[in-house]
């Protein structure tokens, strides 16, 4: 599930509206102050039980648009979500690192929970789906 963030990463940096913003994944291990940036983190995940071998997992993507306070500020923050919905919401990543995404759902969208007085920020969270295989069960009475 941590792997389709790299399928979203170069699809965000491929945005014009985000063009001269920092991309980064929560895992990078460069600067973290540039802005305007876009953090992607996977904040948790979702499980649905089948009733079978396999669970549909929903993992939740976080991403949070950060600018530096101006009286720009929020265009430039409503432009970069636009862009973001128009890239992501109903995208169908197919398959990433072997495993095959359903397609890419926008739950909601909020301000950000962070105190910096130089900064504004705007986060989405996007949910996408897939099927994880568990133990298979050897007992013939299993599914009876």
């Amino acid at each position: 599930m941590l792997s389709l963030m790299t399928a979203i990463k170069p699809r965000l940096e491929a945005l014009p509206a985000l063009q001269g913003w920092s991309v980064r994944l929560s895992s990078d291990a460069d600067d973290k102050s540039p802005v305007p940036a876009v953090s992607l983190r996977c904040t948790g995940a979702t499980a649905k039980d089948s009733g079978t071998r396999s669970v549909a997992l929903e993992p939740i993507y976080t991403l949070t648009l950060v600018v530096p306070r101006s009286p720009d500020a929020f265009a430039q923050l409503d432009t970069a979500i636009t862009a973001v919905i128009a890239s992501l919401h109903n995208w169908s990543p197919g398959c990433v690192a072997g495993r095959c995404w359903l397609r890419t759902a926008l739950l909601q969208a909020r301000e950000p929970e962070f105190n910096s007085a130089g900064l504004a920020g705007f986060e989405m969270a996007f949910k996408a789906a897939a099927s994880y295989d568990g133990e298979p069960n050897t007992n013939p009475n299993f599914y009876a």
